[in-house]
């Protein structure tokens, strides 16, 4: 009996978890596209993201890493990749979901676009437990994971040192 009660609550638990993932990701505010910090710094950087709460915590805590560098940043919205020039900047960040081993497509031909893919710098997230390049990627520095906010300060310190060697 103890453990059909066990597994019931470990069920009720889960669906939980899951609720309140889907909540969250409902209530995520969509992506503020902004200039921060002194256009005349000679380290500017570009980041582009997806919405999402969790994207939302990484930007704004890259941003405030940078920032504290002294780094010129410049946030758009993924969907507004195309017809940038990535000769403004020192790095190009970008922040998006994988799909199926794939890109979305702004993301897809700005990367194929782009003469200078090496100042960019992506952070994938995914659903699942295994972290996996898209093949078509892993010649560029790019990371993956799932959504965990635990995961955050590695995160961080890995699109940070990679902006840095930029420079």
């Amino acid at each position: 009996m103890k453990n059909k009660e066990l597994f019931i609550f470990i069920i009720i638990l889960s669906f939980l978890n899951l609720s309140c993932t889907i909540l969250v990701s409902l209530v995520a505010r969509p992506v503020e596209e902004r200039e921060i910090g002194d256009i005349n710094s000679d380290k500017k950087v570009l980041i582009a993201a997806h919405e999402s709460r969790f994207k939302e915590v990484l930007l704004n805590t890259v941003i405030d890493k940078l920032l504290s560098e002294g780094w010129y940043i410049k946030v758009i919205k993924v969907s507004n990749l195309s017809g940038i020039n990535t000769e403004d900047y020192n790095a190009v960040v970008i922040i998006t979901t994988k799909m199926v081993m794939s890109l979305h497509k702004p993301v897809a031909e700005f990367v194929q676009n782009t003469n200078e893919k090496d100042k960019i710098v992506i952070y994938f997230t995914e659903a699942g437990r295994k972290s996996i390049i898209p093949r078509a990627y892993r010649n560029l520095d790019a990371i993956s994971s799932a959504s965990r906010i635990e995961k955050i300060d590695w995160i961080v310190t890995y699109i940070i040192n990679n902006v840095n060697q930029r420079l």
